[in-house]
This record gives structure tokens, C-alpha cells and sequence, in this order.
């Protein structure tokens, strides 16, 4: 479905970014765009597919606290796990890891946290 959408929408080849939610994001579908389309992706994702990292499945338990994350590379691929509120999965052909940066967020209390 989603191959169908890009290949009508000629978009291949020409440094396009595609942003798509958890019931589309697959790391087969990445990689098919990437290596096949040559268009990278980003999105949040689902974590019972059979190919995403078995070590990047969390529960709230296992990350702690606010902004904790974990990443895997494989193949121009990086898939991450952040801790929000719960832990958030998403998959990019499109970022790098080791760019990390910093956003101050609001507490309930209202006090400011980086």
C-alpha cells in the first residue's frame, strides 16, 4: 500500500523524507524504500514485528525515567526506543544516533528539566 502511494506520486530518487505512523512502519518496508526507491523514512513503530531488535523491547519498568532511550544500527537503519511517559519505538533510514540534543520540558509542578 505504501509502495503503491510513493511509485504514483513520482517521488523516487529525489531526496524525499517519508513520516509515517506505527501501522506502516516495518523495517522491510524501510528497507525496500531505501535500497529500492532510494526514499529514507522515519516513524514510530509497533514492536511485535518479527524483525524489530528483540533488545529494544521495553516496558516502563525497564527504562526508568523521562528521556532514557536506547538505539541499534543495522544496515543504514536505526531503530530507538525513548522513554516519555512510556517507552516510545521508531525506526529511521533517515537519522543519526549519535546526534543527540536536549529539549528543556515542563514538570507537572511546572519547574523545567532538560
Amino acid at each position: 500500500m505504501v509502495v503503491d502511494l510513493l511509485e504514483g506520486a513520482d517521488i523516487e530518487g529525489n531526496s524525499h523524507i517519508v513520516v509515517m505512523d506505527r501501522f506502516y512502519t516495518s523495517v522491510k518496508l524501510f528497507h525496500h524504500l531505501q535500497t529500492e526507491m532510494k526514499i529514507l523514512a522515519v516513524g514510530t513503530c509497533l514492536t511485535n514485528w518479527a524483525s524489530y531488535p528483540k533488545k529494544l523491547k521495553k516496558t516502563k519498568k525497564d527504562m526508568k525515567e523521562r528521556g532514557n532511550f536506547q538505539y541499534e544500527c543495522r544496515d543504514n537503519m536505526t531503530a530507538v526506543v525513548w522513554n516519555d511517559r512510556r517507552p516510545i519505538n521508531f525506526l529511521s533510514s533517515y537519522h543519526d544516533p549519535k546526534d543527540v540534543g536536549f529539549v528543556r520540558r515542563k514538570n507537572k509542578d511546572g519547574t523545567a528539566t532538560n
